[in-house]
């Protein structure tokens, strides 16, 4: 959400922390003011500086990298639906956060706010329940305006929903991106697989739609109240239980391979408190 818990897991489980936090988001802070300096005289006349960015719409379509979805802020704009796409607007709100023109915003607190709301609006949105959303690569980002454009009284954010083909190529959509985890066929394109085994730490985790070995098929609650991260005996003791998970699937052989993948201790310490099973599929 591979050595580590694949990207659509990591996704649920963090989606993005902040402007400048998640390791992948930018921050614009520092854009400067194009305006140039009015007299005092000028400047009394004049209207306010409005936001450039106008109000994102839900249902947009947009085309956009798997670098390009890491920023915070996305000026590009929309594109038909009928046209290839990478993302799609579920959801549009409002953050409250107060600040003058002279102020920095306060980064933190936006993406504490945000994130939460993408993520139960995301739910809605894809539909599947809690485990086929866990193992599929799909996963929702957000954006925001720019701090320029904050200062100046925007407070719009973006929630789009994306799927993550590879670790740096993002999936095409279909021209609407509602329900996409109802679908029977949705863990077969979209579902999360490797190509090799998923415990090396050279696999390669790929949407299931394209080629690949092994195929992740359930979750299982590792116990652990604290935040303590579980020891060896209790990862392996409930690894026994993905064993016999796996023989089931694979329609029970007299031999089987399975894959099984613990929680680390920075994913423990994030609050995941689940496992990955695998099989392989060659």
């Amino acid at each position: 959400m591979p050595g580590r818990l694949s990207i659509a897991v990591a996704a649920v489980i963090t989606v993005l922390v902040g402007l400048a936090a998640a390791g992948c988001r930018g921050d614009d802070s520092s854009e400067a003011d194009d305006d140039p300096p009015t007299s005092e005289a000028e400047s009394s006349t004049r209207p306010p500086p409005k936001p450039k960015e106008p109000k994102p719409r839900e249902g947009a379509c947009h085309d956009l990298s798997a670098r390009q979805i890491s920023r915070a802020h996305d000026k590009r704009r929309p594109v038909r639906c009928r046209k290839p796409h990478t993302t799609q607007t579920f959801h549009v709100g409002h953050f409250k956060l107060t600040t003058s023109i002279d102020e920095t915003p306060d980064t933190s607190a936006v993406a504490a706010y945000v994130t939460p709301k993408c993520t139960r609006h995301f739910k809605r949105w894809v539909g599947g329940d809690r485990t086929t959303r866990l193992l599929t690569r799909t996963h929702p980002v957000w954006f925001v305006p720019t701090a320029r454009d904050i200062k100046l009284g925007a407070r719009w954010y973006r929630c789009d929903v994306v799927v993550s083909a590879t670790e740096s190529r993002l999936e095409e959509l279909p021209r609407n991106s509602e329900g996409l985890l109802d679908s029977s066929s949705a863990m077969d394109e979209y579902g999360l697989c490797s190509r090799g085994s998923p415990q090396r730490s050279n696999s390669v985790t790929v949407s299931c739609g394209r080629h690949h070995t092994w195929r992740a098929f359930d979750v299982i609650r590792v116990e652990g109240k604290s935040d303590r991260h579980p020891s060896r005996k209790r990862l392996r003791k409930t690894g026994d239980r993905c064993q016999d998970r796996a023989r089931v699937e694979l329609d029970y052989p007299l031999e089987w391979k399975y894959g099984w993948q613990p929680p680390t201790r920075a994913q423990w310490k994030a609050g995941v408190r689940w496992g990955i099973c695998w099989v392989p599929t060659d």
